[in-house]
C-alpha cells in the first residue's frame, strides 16, 4: 500500500558497540543478515551492516559516531534502542 503512495519507511539505523556481536545476537533471534559488514560512505567508510527482521523491516547497524555531514556527535542511544529489538525475558515475542 505504501508503494502505491510513493514512499515509506526504508530502514532503521542503530548504533551498537560491536557490529559482529550485535549481528550474532540478532541472528540468534531470527534476523537475517542481508548485507554483511562493509564500508559505508555515509559513515566515513566505517563498517555498516543490514539485517532483515520480522514484518520485512530493514535494520542498519553501525558501530561508529563518524558521520559525513553531521555537525556534532550523535547521542549514544545504543543501550536503549538495540534492546528494543529483543523480546522481554521469558516470552516468545519479538524476532522469531
Amino acid at each position: 500500500m505504501l508503494a502505491r503512495r510513493g514512499g515509506g519507511l526504508h530502514h532503521l539505523c542503530f548504533r551498537c558497540e560491536s557490529l559482529r556481536v550485535q549481528i550474532r545476537l540478532l541472528e540468534e533471534k531470527g534476523a537475517q543478515l542481508t548485507v554483511p559488514p562493509e564500508p559505508g560512505e555515509a559513515f566515513k567508510n566505517q563498517d555498516i551492516a543490514f539485517l532483515l527482521v520480522e514484518k520485512n523491516l530493514n535494520i542498519e547497524l553501525i558501530d561508529t559516531i563518524e558521520k559525513e555531514g553531521w555537525l556534532g556527535v550523535a547521542e549514544d542511544c545504543s543501550t536503549t534502542t538495540i534492546g528494543a529489538l529483543a523480546p522481554p525475558e521469558g516470552t516468545n515475542q519479538g524476532l522469531s
